[in-house]
């Protein structure tokens, strides 16, 4: 499934390299060729770690674009998985450093969410209890044991949009 996926985005990437040549877009064809090696060689690590840092990528270069969903939700779904990348890793610093993110692009993002009305209020409300418990996780598993529900919440907030 990931070699599929991975014609997918190189095939993406190949197609918008033709029109952007930004920084952004030199950094992903970088991580995409990166992903092919990865991929093939069956680096489940090292995979998901750059997935994911396309993901970042692209949503970087989505932003002019004024999506529908805020770039900054796409970002927290990024955060989520960076929380799941490095309580595999076990990397605690990494980790601090992901829980300061989603607290600064929740902090930015909330005032859009709660602006959809009474369900975008709720989910704003909800989502706060999750990054309440994002920023109670004191060891890797406690990020682990919360980033799956923290993925659902968040496709919950795309939802809103």
């Amino acid at each position: 499934q990931a070699a599929t996926q991975l014609t997918a985005l190189k095939n993406a990437v190949s197609e918008s390299s033709n029109t952007d040549s930004s920084d952004a877009t030199v950094k992903l064809k970088k991580t995409v060729s990166a992903l092919d090696v990865e991929v093939s060689a069956k680096q489940r690590h090292a995979v998901m770690r750059d997935a994911n840092e396309a993901t970042r990528l692209v949503a970087q270069l989505s932003r002019s674009y004024h999506p529908a969903v805020p770039v900054d939700i796409v970002m927290l779904d990024y955060y989520c998985r960076e929380m799941q990348v490095w309580s595999t890793a076990k990397n605690m610093q990494k980790l601090v450093t992901t829980r300061a993110a989603i607290r600064d692009t929740w902090n930015q993002v909330r005032p859009q969410v709660a602006a959809r009305g009474q369900a975008g209020e709720a989910e704003a409300r909800s989502f706060d209890d999750q990054v309440k418990q994002v920023e109670g996780a004191r060891a890797p598993a406690d990020y682990e044991k919360i980033a799956t529900p923290f993925l659902e919440a968040v496709d919950r907030l795309e939802k809103i949009f």
